[in-house]
Order: structure tokens, then sequence, then C-alpha cells
């Protein structure tokens, strides 16, 4: 999970090095407890990539190594224009030490997050078109069986040169069949209830969950429980208390559009959409 970041105080260690022979690595362009996001450059093209790395302390973890390549693994089984692409992918010697790397497609622009930042609360047009592509991009995930377990805005990427929304981040993707692992894995504030119980199964409508409370945080400009005090409470509602109705707390917003956000934002993943596709029908009519 890689947030952007401001602070590059820190000389990135990895600028100027080539990578298989043709990606010279630039600027340090996003760092996270696991990786680190660089701008490069393809020399063999000139085009920019992003190359992202795991963190030298965790190179030698078989957990974190897996983790970090079931990123490139997922994207690698998914082509679409909402999702943002693998270039290629390896392990390069560098100052002595075995880099583990992704080359993903460069997306020029910003995460939703950021824009929320400036923009706390959005219109419902506004949310349509970032939320419309985005669960487009999630139909061809789910059509693979795969579940993406870690939607929120920081991973929805908006392109400023083409408007465009591209979905990212799938270091924490699971095949639909997987059994669940007792592990907690997400953001706790997007979280579905299925996840924080061993015996429940886990699929598609736990990414409608959290697609749900990322579009209530867009119209409403808070999160559903946001007097919540740690993330242990967030998890505490998430399974136990109905999320609050966006009419009470966004002016005008249609009987649809809240109606929408009701149904993927259920304690229940039975009464959810069951995929993305079922949730992208439902976006488009209402559009």
């Amino acid at each position: 999970m890689v947030r952007m970041t401001d602070d590059f105080s820190a000389a990135p260690w990895l600028t100027g090095v080539i990578f298989k022979g043709h990606f010279e690595v630039g600027h340090l362009i996003a760092r996270g407890g696991m990786a680190e996001v660089y701008h490069a450059v393809d020399l063999w093209s000139d085009n920019p990539v992003a190359l992202k790395v795991l963190l030298p302390h965790l190179s030698t973890d078989p957990a974190q190594q897996q983790k970090f390549f079931r990123e490139g693994s997922a994207l690698k089984k998914i082509q679409h224009e909402n999702v943002v692409g693998v270039i290629d992918e390896g392990t390069e010697l560098v100052h002595g030490q075995q880099v583990m790397f992704l080359v993903l497609e460069y997306v020029h622009g910003c995460t939703l997050a950021q824009l929320m930042q400036l923009r706390p609360v959005l219109s419902v047009g506004e949310m349509l078109d970032v939320m419309i592509p985005a669960v487009e991009g999630l139909s061809e995930v789910h059509a693979r069986h795969l579940i993406h377990r870690d939607i929120k805005p920081a991973n929805i990427l908006l392109e400023a040169d083409t408007e465009g929304v591209k979905l990212s981040d799938f270091g924490l993707t699971r095949r639909a069949d997987q059994s669940a692992t007792g592990q907690l894995m997400g953001t706790p504030s997007f979280v579905a209830p299925e996840i924080l119980d061993v015996a429940s199964p886990v699929g598609p409508p736990a990414d409608i969950f959290a697609l749900g409370v990322m579009m209530y945080r867009m119209l409403t400009g808070r999160m559903p429980f946001a007097g919540a005090d740690n993330d242990q409470q967030v998890l505490y509602h998430n399974m136990n208390t109905d999320i609050p109705s966006l009419t009470h707390l966004a002016e005008g917003i249609s009987s649809d559009i809240a109606g929408v956000v009701s149904w993927c934002t259920r304690r229940s993943p039975r009464d959810r959409p069951q995929d993305a596709t079922e949730l992208y029908r439902a976006l488009r009519d209402i559009e």
C-alpha cells in the first residue's frame, strides 16, 4: 500500500540506476511501508514508466516477497484501460543488494485521496465520473475470479491529461476461491464485515462494500463512522452497525444514489451487488 509523499529529504538510493538495461530510474514519487515507487524512463521507447521496488529490509521475508509479486501476477492477468498495466518485473542486483521490482504503466495525475484533500465533497456527477470507470475496471478483475481487497481512494488514480481513471495497488489481491487466512488485510474503514469473520467466505462483495464506503465519503466529505476514535472501533462499527443514510448528510442526494450506497454497504454480503458488473449496470442506469 503505497502513499504519495512530498517528503523527499532522504536521497532516493535508486535514482540513476538502470534496471534490465533500459529502465532508467528518476525521482522518487511515492513511499510506503512496503515499497517505493520511482518515476523512470524506458530508454528503448523514451516512454515514462513507474518502477516499484520492495524495500530492501523486506526482501528476505518470503511472505513480503509473495505479497509484492502477487501484484504483478494479478496485473498480468488483467488487460483493461481502467486498470494500471504491468510492463515488466524481476530482480536486479543494485549496490550489492537484490532488489525486487515491478515496472508499471505511469499515470500522470493524482490519486482520488489527494483530490479529496482539496475537494472534500464531490457532486454526484463527479462521483459517477470516477466510479463508473473504476467499477468497470474492477469488473474485469472479478471476471478473472480475483478480489482486489484494498479498494480505497488512495488506490484510484486520476489521469491529468485524459481524465482517465485507473485502479491500482493489487498487492493484497486473492483468488475468489482462496480460503481466509485469519489475518486482517486492507484499510479498516473500507473492510467488509465478512473479512473480520474467519468462518465467512470472502468474495467480490467485499470489494463492493469498500466501493460503497468510498462513494459515501465522496458525497458527504466524511467517513460513515467518523466519530470512532481508532481502527478497532471502526472495524466494530463496520461489523455491527448499519452505515448512516446518505440522505441525512448530503443535501439533495436522490433516493437512487442513496439506495445504491446503502445496497453496497449492507452488512451481509448476500445483500450487496454480487460483483462489480452488477454495480456497474446500476451506476450506468443512474447516469
